[in-house]
């Protein structure tokens, strides 16, 4: 089982990460959250890790260029 010291550095590892890099994918987070923590989750894992942090899938837009 993990300390509360390093939950709380995992969770603000992620967060900060999340606020500084666009991740498009629940792959992508996950593919981070792995090397970086060495904690392995699935695509649904890490959704629902995800949500129960505050956060929500939206999906990105195309905005097409001039020209």
């Amino acid at each position: 089982m993990y300390s509360e010291s390093w939950l709380r550095l995992y969770f603000s590892g992620i967060f900060y990460e999340l606020a500084l890099n666009s991740h498009l994918t629940a792959k992508e987070i996950a593919h981070y959250v792995d090397q970086t923590w060495g904690v392995c989750y699935s695509e649904s894992g890490i959704t629902q890790l995800l949500y129960r942090m505050g956060y929500v899938y939206k999906k990105p837009k195309l905005v097409l260029g001039k020209g």
